[in-house]
């Protein structure tokens, strides 16, 4: 969707760095288009010159924002709403939670190793074989 500048959004960044908007303006151009809703995540967004579009998935709300401002006329801007969102968002809590179970794992065998050792530590505290 292309749009006239001022776009009439506030934008703001998920802890992936993916950029969403967090406001229509009322009166605002993007409202004035009636497709830009709030929670649409911004997937693409022109270049700072020429046709080309850019992949604005995970680059941060600076970068989404220096391209923006930097743009004379029009922004050219792809849009994925939540819904379509969705099946995104499953897939990375699924790769969360397999980092998470994987951490917790790890934690567990260096606490076991831990463990080891001080029990190691307390043998040789003893003396070869409990004699010295």
């Amino acid at each position: 969707m292309e749009l006239k500048q001022p776009l009439g959004l506030v934008l703001d960044e998920d802890e992936l760095g993916n950029v969403f908007v967090e406001t229509v303006a009322p009166l605002g151009n993007a409202a004035r288009s009636g497709v830009v809703k709030k929670g649409d995540f911004v997937v693409m967004c022109s270049a700072t010159f020429g046709d080309q579009l850019w992949s604005c998935r995970g680059v941060g709300l600076g970068r989404v924002l220096s391209a923006i401002k930097i743009r004379r006329g029009p922004v050219t801007m792809v849009f994925e709403n939540a819904k379509e969102r969705r099946g995104v968002v499953d897939r990375s809590g699924r790769v969360s939670k397999a980092q998470d179970d994987a951490r917790l794992k790890a934690q567990e065998k260096k606490d076991r190793l831990m463990q080891e050792l001080e029990e190691d530590e307390k043998d040789l505290k003893k003396g070869f074989f409990g004699l010295w």
